[in-house]
């Protein structure tokens, strides 16, 4: 299982490679602009992967074939787009560097019907992203004072998954065997702080549909916890978030003020009192009614599942069902309806079944929300992962294992 810690660092691959940069100040740019060590780094990542997996999978090849869907699937995509002459869009590279090595890491798991070992890497690498933000804030305000951007959102994506992990790792960890720094007091209301501390982080960088996930994932779990820790979480976010504010309104400068509440207000300036105001979401009001106008142009077939990005400028529509039917049309939506009715359901058996396997669900909640508003479904791995554990897990081999 100590092979699980490369399986680990290819799933959050991108937030790995720069929170390092970002805590030993290596200058390098953003995901599009970071250069060729970034390259390197993604491509030794995924030979490692590849090993590991062939490794480990040549033990169920002659019990369990069902593992070749989920690749069968990733091919099809990746023949597309070499047959589509798209080899360097952005979504075909993060297809082929992120989601297939996730794919990859899930078939290993799944085969297992166990995230223990995932698990208890978590836990390194919340305290390795929270220890990095700080820096990476540090960084984002420099690139803000440039003139470069406004805003932030890697950094919001960022800490939103930093959020999620702890969050969850605070409410469902001890069904795991961790390691032993994690009992320690000091760890836990370290890892307490942290959730209004990504909050604050998450307003200053002011991504949208980051903030989105955050809320999504709190609400979530204040369903599932006790009126104990829901006390808790919420004392501890207003006092941490009273005491940031008191410092940063008496220690910053004019400046930092200024960007946070910018970014603070741009994160919610889409909620006006007639509802959603489509004119303060980047422009998301075109690109859906551009969308919209493409589909029912071609809605029974689409246009293919990289063809649509042609048409688009190599731009997608920020929304999971409009990528769907620009790709292939009704015909495809009703394949995924099928496919993401399947997943829910037995997502919600498997959790009743076994209640370790809550630990999916910051990937799930994560993708699922991001893919709503923004990015495109082919290039998240959480997304990818998610669907494939879920997939490869073997319902009736747990059941069994309860009856024992």
């Amino acid at each position: 299982m100590k092979r699980d810690f490369f399986y680990a660092i290819i799933i959050f691959c991108s937030q790995v490679y720069f929170s390092f940069t970002a805590l030993f100040n290596i200058q390098t740019g953003g995901e599009g602009t970071a250069g060729t060590a970034y390259v390197v780094y993604c491509t030794i990542l995924f030979m490692l992967g590849v090993v590991n997996f062939f490794w480990d999978i040549s033990k169920l090849w002659s019990s369990n074939a069902k593992f070749l869907l989920p690749l069968v699937i990733l091919f099809i995509y990746i023949i597309s787009g070499i047959s589509a002459g798209l080899t360097a869009s952005p979504y075909f590279l993060c297809l082929g560097a992120f989601s297939l090595p996730a794919t990859l890491a899930a078939i290993i798991f799944g085969s297992r019907n166990s995230l223990s070992s995932l698990v208890k890497w978590l836990d390194v690498f919340f305290l390795f992203f929270a220890i990095s933000l700080p820096f990476i804030v540090s960084r984002m305000y420099a690139v803000i004072m440039s003139g470069y951007t406004q805003y932030d959102q890697s950094l919001s994506y960022m800490t939103a998954n930093c959020f999620l992990i702890d969050i969850f790792l605070l409410t469902f960890g001890n069904r795991y065997n961790r390691f032993k720094f994690t009992q320690k007091r000091i760890y836990k209301w370290f890892s307490i702080t942290m959730i209004p501390v990504c909050i604050f982080i998450n307003l200053f960088a002011g991504g949208r549909g980051a903030f989105l996930v955050i809320m999504v994932g709190f609400i979530y779990v204040l369903f599932h916890i006790k009126a104990t820790k829901i006390l808790t979480y919420l004392l501890s976010v207003v006092t941490v978030s009273y005491i940031l504010f008191a410092l940063f309104s008496s220690k910053s400068d004019t400046s930092v003020k200024n960007v946070f509440e910018r970014n603070s207000g741009r994160v919610v300036a889409y909620i006006s009192n007639e509802g959603i105001d489509m004119s303060e979401t980047s422009g998301r009001d075109g690109i859906y009614e551009k969308a919209i106008f493409q589909i029912s142009e071609r809605p029974v077939l689409g246009y293919g599942i990289y063809n649509y990005l042609v048409e688009n400028h190599n731009m997608n529509p920020h929304n999971f069902f409009l990528e769907i039917l620009l790709q292939g049309g009704i015909i495809f939506l009703l394949l995924f309806i099928f496919i993401l009715f399947r997943f829910v359901c037995k997502l919600r058996y498997i959790i009743k079944l076994d209640s370790r396997q809550v630990m999916i669900m910051p990937f799930v909640l994560y993708s699922f929300t991001e893919l709503m508003f923004s990015g495109s479904y082919m290039a998240n791995a959480y997304f990818w992962f998610a669907l494939t554990y879920v997939y490869m897990f073997d319902s009736r081999k747990a059941f069994n294992s309860q009856l024992r």
